[in-house]
């Protein structure tokens, strides 16, 4: 008896819903989460996401060249916080970083990889699976919310004519997966 007492003072408390079932209510969505943010916060957030005149973000942009495909992902936070705001003009033009990336893309799916200043390369498998990864992870972001969007109608050519490249690339991905989680958190 104690115990029943007590579990009903609990839920009683703790805004549990005791005998009438809640309505479920729907899931939210990537976009409808973006859309809450403050205005002008997500464009502040990827401000420095916009590539370059040669369609360069990230160290590419930083290094004035192709270096990698990993630092081109500011181009897809760059797309997403535009199609957010509404601005389709924006979002064309940060979608130029994902064309130069796939225009560095190699007949194996995987990017070519130039050497840093440093003399660091990303061109060793596992490394380019690294960079590869990163890429593919931030542009699989920005097609979730451009899907969600009531702007998909916008990309959709876009997307289609990258669907064989975007398969590639996961094919790829997929070659080197057990290379991936000591550096990317995966598994």
């Amino acid at each position: 008896m104690k115990r029943t007492l007590l579990a009903a003072l609990f839920l009683a408390f703790s805004g549990v819903p005791c005998g009438a079932a809640e309505a479920p209510r729907p899931a939210l969505r990537e976009y409808d989460i973006l859309r809450a943010f403050p205005p002008g916060r997500l464009a502040a957030l990827s401000a420095g996401d916009i590539p370059d005149a040669n369609g360069f973000t990230g160290n590419n942009r930083a290094h004035g060249s192709w270096i990698e495909s990993g630092p081109q992902r500011g181009s897809c936070r760059g797309v997403i916080a535009a199609v957010v705001a509404g601005d389709l003009a924006a979002a064309d033009n940060a979608w130029r970083g994902i064309d130069v990336t796939f225009a560095h893309q190699r007949p194996d799916g995987g990017f070519v990889a130039n050497p840093q200043v440093n003399g660091k390369i990303a061109s060793a498998f596992n490394a380019n699976v690294e960079t590869t990864y990163f890429f593919l992870q931030e542009l699989g972001h920005a097609i979730l919310v451009i899907r969600q969007s009531p702007h998909e109608a916008h990309f959709q050519d876009r997307l289609a004519a990258l669907e064989p490249k975007l398969r590639r690339a996961a094919d790829y991905l997929n070659s080197g997966y057990d290379t991936m989680p000591p550096k990317s958190g995966t598994r």
